[in-house]
């Protein structure tokens, strides 16, 4: 069954949530997200390993797309620069989440 209202509210955040965001989807009466992101160049979860990013408790890294390959990722996993990145979050912190995909302002 589709649901126009979900429809809707995936697309209004997908264009608001802040970084590469390319794609949202709600989950369980809107408590939690999964996030689909392009790992930019500056962003904080990109060039260490996992376990040492600084994503909050209650998001989890559950895939990354790298030239066509997914991969599921473990704690010694290091996001690259133009990966995609697959993120399962909480409601309580999506915007902790998407604060280490922004970029920075050495970006520029």
């Amino acid at each position: 069954m589709v649901s126009p209202r979900l429809s809707a509210i995936n697309t209004i955040l997908q264009h608001i949530r802040r970084g590469k965001v390319l794609s949202v989807r709600t989950l369980t009466d809107e408590q939690a997200e999964v996030l689909e992101a392009g790992a930019l160049e500056t962003s904080d979860i990109v060039g260490k390993p996992l376990r040492k990013s600084s994503l909050p408790k209650g998001s989890l890294v559950i895939g990354i797309i790298r030239n066509g390959q997914v991969i599921i990722p473990s704690g010694d996993s290091v996001i690259e620069p133009g990966d995609r990145v697959i993120i399962f979050s909480k409601r309580q912190v999506i915007a902790k989440t998407e604060k280490i995909l922004m970029v920075k302002l050495d970006f520029f």
